[in-house]
């Protein structure tokens, strides 16, 4: 039941978002948060939860750093 809780928490801020113009950027915050705080309600301790998190982001670092190139070109192409 938590996990459907969680989600649905998740799936709600995503749709405020969406639909009141905000930055999914600020969704995705609070999903990390949600999902954060479920890690943390099942035991799992509080260090190990944010070097899942770290872990994470490392493994997907190359990926983020090409959609931000990707980004800035088109930026700059557009503003050319």
């Amino acid at each position: 039941m938590a996990e459907l809780l969680t989600l649905g928490l998740f799936l709600a801020g995503l749709l405020v978002c969406i639909f009141g113009g905000f930055s999914v950027l600020y969704a995705l915050v609070f999903g990390l948060i949600c999902f954060f705080c479920y890690a943390v309600s099942r035991g799992h301790p509080v260090r190990d939860v944010l070097l899942m998190i770290w872990n994470g982001v490392r493994t997907v670092k190359n990926i983020l750093i090409v959609f931000a190139l990707i980004g800035m070109m088109t930026a700059l192409w557009r503003a050319g």
